[in-house]
């Protein structure tokens, strides 16, 4: 069975490989026919198989497990935004891309959110580990399976050069401090293991929360309570050994948040709970 392990292995031993843009694609294209698209949760919150952190770590510190469940879907609002990754604000559709060589229109995420006060970053190279400044995320998976993987460096012209890179850490930074706010995360880490980790930050840095991920495709969110330090930041990253060899933190799809500020939800990011 093609796991993403085993293929991220082979996209890893191809690194020097002249030919490896090709041999990648098909690679990608293979592990796309045989993985099942993840389906949103539902409302029941045992959906999510996930296990919550203590929310007193200190910044910088590896969290530790807790065994104390999350909320899941069922915090969020009529109301309350959603990027699924396949439309911006204005309804207008995000391509994605098939081929990981070039970008299409629309493919590299930073700032095309920021009506909703919502913005996208690449923050740790995976190979150095440096900080990474003004890098934004790259859409991928195609118009009908889209989702968002960290970028090592911008989109290099002429040819748009893909930069996207899973063990890139990234994150979604919030205009203002939001109440409530959720991701499904998707593939490209060893969850079985426990390794992704999805952090919830408050404005200043401070660890609100940690979420350990050991499945693909859970969804995972945090809300604070009335009165409390808002979510400024949420981190896409992993707490593999040795990383990046364990490629970093892996795809997100998804993106739920109560409302950044006064800036009003645009219908195509308006989301609607089941009744």
């Amino acid at each position: 069975m093609l796991t993403p392990q085993i293929l991220l292995d082979l996209i890893e031993a191809l690194r020097d490989n002249p030919d490896r843009v090709e041999i990648i694609i098909q690679l990608i294209n293979l592990w796309k026919r045989l993985t099942p698209t993840p389906t949103l949760p539902s409302n029941n919150p045992s959906f999510t198989p996930t296990r919550s952190l203590t929310e007193t770590q200190p910044p910088g510190q590896t969290p530790t497990p807790s065994p104390t469940r999350i909320s899941g879907l069922d915090i969020f609002q009529d109301g309350d935004g959603l990027i699924d990754f396949s439309v911006f604000p204005d309804g207008s559709p995000i391509d994605g891309v098939e081929d990981p060589s070039t970008f299409t229109p629309g493919t590299y995420l930073l700032d095309q959110f920021a009506d909703v006060g919502v913005r996208f970053r690449s923050t740790i190279e995976p190979i150095s580990s440096n900080p990474l400044s003004g890098i934004g995320t790259g859409v991928v998976g195609g118009p009908n399976n889209s989702f968002v993987t960290g970028m090592r460096h911008a989109p290099i012209p002429p040819s748009n050069t893909f930069g996207s890179d899973a063990r890139t850490v990234w994150e979604v930074q919030f205009d203002e401090p939001v109440m409530r706010a959720g991701i499904l995360r998707r593939g490209l880490v060893n969850y079985v293991l426990g390794h992704a980790i999805t952090n919830f930050y408050a404005d200043g840095g401070g660890l609100i929360t940690s979420i350990i991920t050991t499945e693909d495709g859970a969804f995972v969110s945090h809300e604070v309570a009335e009165g409390a330090v808002g979510i400024k930041r949420v981190e896409i990253t992993s707490n593999g050994p040795g990383r990046p060899n364990d490629f970093g933190a892996g795809g997100g799809d998804n993106l739920f948040f109560s409302q950044v500020g006064a800036l009003e939800i645009p219908l195509p990011l308006r989301y609607t709970p089941s009744p």
